[in-house]
């Protein structure tokens, strides 16, 4: 599983940390199966910043998880999608379950042309993919080029306390049988 981060000049701080909240949320959550988990972070570029280690302990991920710093300018989803799809790629483990957990904002500079070319893709890589969007502004369109299933988006609204939790077991309920 990979964790797709928006992690720009744009992203909010309080979003970036609620960003790295559920990513820990999910993984707690997830303890019980065989998951091995990694997180791209996106600006203007995807860059892989904690690789898929299904050897990493609990402790590790979190200490990575806690380093993890936003990045420059530009919100471009698809080069983080695209990057995830190297990390899978890469990963050396052809039969294991491919799931993407892509957070957007309302901030989203990508071009809808792009980000299609990048769905295809993940599409024909079977590549399942999950949203989470932070803000009530999050773009539709965007989100219906990436997702199929309508169960699979969940959006954060501002000043929700606890949402994060709440959203990590919405995710686990639709991942749990993928693991």
């Amino acid at each position: 599983m990979i964790f797709v981060i928006g992690s720009s000049g744009s992203e909010a701080r309080s979003v970036f940390s609620q960003q790295k909240e559920l990513i820990k949320s999910v993984i707690e959550k997830a303890k019980h199966t065989n998951a091995a988990f990694g997180v791209v972070q996106y600006d203007y570029t995807g860059r892989r910043s904690i690789g898929i280690n299904p050897n990493s302990t609990r402790e590790k991920l979190w200490r990575a998880i806690d380093n993890l710093q936003p990045m420059n300018a530009g919100t471009r989803p698809d080069e983080g999608l695209r990057r995830a799809i190297d990390m899978f790629n890469e990963d050396g483990r052809p039969n294991a379950r491919r799931v993407i957990i892509l957070s957007l904002n309302d901030r989203m500079s990508t071009n809808l042309g792009e980000l299609t070319r990048v769905a295809q893709s993940l599409f024909r890589e079977n590549i399942e993919v999950f949203v989470v969007g932070y803000g009530s502004q999050v773009n539709q369109q965007q989100v219906d080029v990436i997702v199929l299933n309508p169960r699979n988006v969940h959006i954060v609204q501002p000043g929700v306390e606890n949402t994060t939790d709440v959203v990590a077991e919405k995710f686990l309920t639709g991942l749990i049988h993928l693991f």
